[in-house]
């Protein structure tokens, strides 16, 4: 490989680093999320993964769930300030689980709990890991 083609490759892939970083967010950054965000979505995403999986919920979905851990780390949230909660953490990483948007069903914005992977150094900063889109393929397979 030429110094040149080197240089080029090494410029385009700063490129698509740039705009990248936007949509993920390198692994502990939190954005604009205030520490108490941050501490409480920390709890809160893992219950709601463990409960409801990667599946698409409506915030009043986990507030009417039988689960005693989802009754746990939702107390003191009503299922609208919960719903806040999630939006302000839209693409954030964080502790390894990321928010998701989706459409609204019946007037309710859905959401969904997904995981985020990320790396140190140079490496790929984030890669979402969605359910196979095959049922021959495996989880791990569908994760890049």
């Amino acid at each position: 490989m030429t110094d040149d083609l080197a240089r080029a490759i090494l410029d385009e892939l700063r490129a698509i680093r740039s705009l990248l970083e936007p949509v993920c967010p390198a692994s502990g950054h939190t954005g604009s999320l205030a520490r108490a965000d941050v501490a409480r979505l920390k709890r809160v995403l893992p219950a709601v993964a463990g409960q409801l999986g990667s599946e698409w919920f409506g915030s009043c979905d986990a507030f009417d769930h039988p689960s005693p851990a989802l009754q746990i780390v939702l107390k003191g949230l009503s299922p609208r300030a919960f719903g806040r909660l999630l939006r302000r953490a839209t693409g954030v990483a964080v502790d390894g689980y990321m928010v998701e948007r989706g459409d609204k069903l019946a007037g309710a914005v859905q959401w969904r709990i997904v995981a985020a992977v990320s790396f140190r150094g140079n490496e790929n900063v984030s890669v979402r890991c969605t359910a196979p889109r095959d049922s021959r393929q495996s989880r791990s397979e569908a994760c890049t």
